[in-house]
């Protein structure tokens, strides 16, 4: 179900998995948004406090993935995977966002995709609640829902929010990520 805003650059997709089958089966929704080439991801690391100095954010890397992939950037507060259509090699990563949001820019334009991860939920692939993957040709932006058991004749349902801005060039480091996407984000957040 899309539902398109009156008053905001804003998209609502609740995406619905029905059981037409005889049987309860365990899934998880998995909702893909394919975003064109040349452009950057950014997505959020986790910032919050573990108590006695626990661990608080794990990546999972598919088989196929290198994690020296020059594309790809781990920062202090931001990973970022850049699209280049010059590469063929295919690389996919995933993790818990509980920041709850991932971007891509691309000339000018900032898309935003904002969901509600479910905290205690257990979620597939090493417990991953957003999911990033490149080639040759696109960027996938894949937001994951939780595991879910669904009995026959029931669903499950994952919403999202999309939202698109103009003017905002391509961030050369985390100091204008943090000004020039994770500002206007956080206030997105806030309403």
């Amino acid at each position: 179900v899309v539902t398109i805003a009156d008053d905001e650059p804003r998209i609502t997709v609740e995406h619905r998995i029905y059981n037409r089958g005889l049987w309860p089966i365990q899934l998880a929704t998995w909702a893909l948004t394919c975003m064109r080439e040349e452009g950057l991801t950014i997505l959020p690391i986790p910032q919050e406090q573990t108590p006695d100095y626990m661990p608080n954010f794990s990546i999972a890397y598919w088989p196929w993935t290198q994690p020296n992939d020059l594309r790809f950037t781990i920062g202090e507060k931001y990973i970022t995977l850049r699209q280049d259509p010059l590469n063929k090699k295919w690389f996919k990563i995933a993790f818990r966002n509980t920041e709850s949001w991932g971007a891509y820019t691309y000339r000018g334009h900032l898309f935003v995709k904002i969901y509600s991860p479910c905290p205690g939920a257990e979620y597939p692939d090493f417990n991953s609640s957003f999911a990033i993957y490149t080639d040759n040709d696109m960027v996938e932006l894949e937001t994951i829902g939780p595991l879910n058991t669904i009995a026959p004749g029931a669903y499950t349902e994952h919403a999202e929010e999309w939202y698109l801005f103009t003017n905002i060039r391509i961030p050369l480091d985390e100091k204008e990520i943090e000004e020039k996407i994770a500002g206007p984000i956080g206030k997105i957040l806030r309403k």
